[in-house]
C-alpha cells in the first residue's frame, strides 16, 4: 500500500469501526434493559440488531476478501 492511500485506508476503517461500536452499544443497552424489564418487544429488538450486526460483519469481511485478492491480482500483474 503507497503512502498516499494511508488516509483513505485509515478513514475507511475508521467508518467501519465507529459502525461497528455503535450497533455493539446498542446491543448491550438492549440486553441491559431486557434484564431490568422483559418484554417481548425487547427481545424483538435485540434480535433485530444481532441480525444486523451479523449481516454488517459478514458483508464487512467479504468485501475485504474480494479487495485482498484484487490486491494480490494487481500485484502479479506489475511484476
Amino acid at each position: 500500500m503507497p503512502a498516499r492511500d494511508g488516509y483513505q485506508y485509515l478513514s475507511k476503517y475508521n467508518i467501519y469501526g465507529i459502525g461497528f461500536m455503535v450497533i455493539v452499544i446498542f446491543i448491550v443497552a438492549n440486553m441491559m434493559s431486557i434484564a431490568v424489564n422483559p418484554s417481548e418487544e425487547k427481545l424483538l429488538l435485540l434480535l433485530t440488531f444481532i441480525i444486523l450486526f451479523s449481516l454488517i460483519v459478514i458483508v464487512f469481511f467479504w468485501y475485504q476478501k474480494i479487495s485482498f485478492s484484487e490486491q494480490k491480482i494487481e500485484d502479479y500483474s506489475l511484476k
